[in-house]
């Protein structure tokens, strides 16, 4: 499987995991990306575009690769000290890149051992959590975001960029478990009803449309939540508290997708 690692030049999060990473032997290759210089490692590339980290579109377009993997920082009004994985999509309007009410394709076994590998490595007291789908690039080959947050001083912190980059190595250096599958509706934005089911179960979550965005939630933005992966999911974990109103209306959706039906706080 070949590997593209994408940093951009105005994210100092990703910056300091892209230096941390290249401190493992990456050689620098003679071509560039953006005017900026790649590295690699057996299959694994590391690639800077000048673009925000929410807007390269299409660049697995400009970049042949299995998997994209965008290292940056994870903004937050709140001081809150997090190592973080999520997929990149919208599930309504598209206010930082991608394209409205459009997912991407999930991996969800990588996923799911990115966060694994940053909760196992994490020694700085950092909150490890999964997010909700949000934001771009919009892109069709498999991707995800493994980030650090949430302000300025996490953001420079080198220690926290060297668990990042450690997680991403022991990923690539290691045989990826074959999980079941499931999307996961409701709750916050940080999934607070459903990281231990990602951390202490068999389950891998792929899409994940938090409270916020149930309203947006219909037939078809369930079809891109079963479908964009790579492993189909075959089940709907549902943040039960977590479903406000649309609780009936999110039921009756998915009575028709065969899909196993399962309440976070019953696992």
């Amino acid at each position: 499987m070949e590997i593209a690692v994408i940093a951009s030049k105005s994210d100092p999060a990703g910056l300091n995991i892209k230096k941390a990473l290249i401190d493992y032997g990456f050689n620098e290759l003679k071509v560039s990306y953006d005017g900026n210089k790649i590295y690699s490692l057996k299959n694994i590339s590391i690639y800077t575009t000048n673009k925000k980290i929410v807007y390269p579109e299409n660049i697995d377009n400009d970049i042949e690769a299995d998997l994209f993997i965008f290292i940056s920082k994870h903004s937050s009004k709140e001081p809150r000290k997090t190592l973080s994985v999520h997929m990149p999509g919208n599930w309504g309007k598209a206010e930082l890149g991608g394209k409205d009410k459009t997912l991407n394709i999930c991996n969800p076994n990588y996923l799911k051992e990115a966060l694994v590998e940053l909760n196992k490595l994490n020694t700085l007291g950092y909150e490890v959590t999964g997010e909700s789908d949000h934001h771009g690039p919009y892109l069709e080959k498999p991707c995800f975001f493994i980030e650090i947050g949430s302000q300025e001083e996490q953001w420079n912190d080198k220690d926290a960029a060297k668990i990042v980059a450690n997680t991403l190595m022991n990923l690539f250096n290691k045989e990826i478990g074959e999980y079941r599958v499931a999307i996961g509706l409701g709750g916050n934005h940080y999934m607070a009803g459903l990281n231990k089911i990602q951390l202490e179960t068999d389950i891998a979550l792929s899409h994940v449309c938090p409270k916020h965005y149930l309203q947006d939630f219909n037939e078809k933005m369930l079809y891109q939540a079963i479908n964009k992966s790579t492993k189909k999911a075959t089940i709907a974990i549902l943040d039960w508290k977590g479903l406000g109103s649309e609780k009936q209306r999110i039921i009756y959706l998915l009575k028709d997708y065969n899909l196993e039906i399962i309440r976070s706080d019953k696992i």
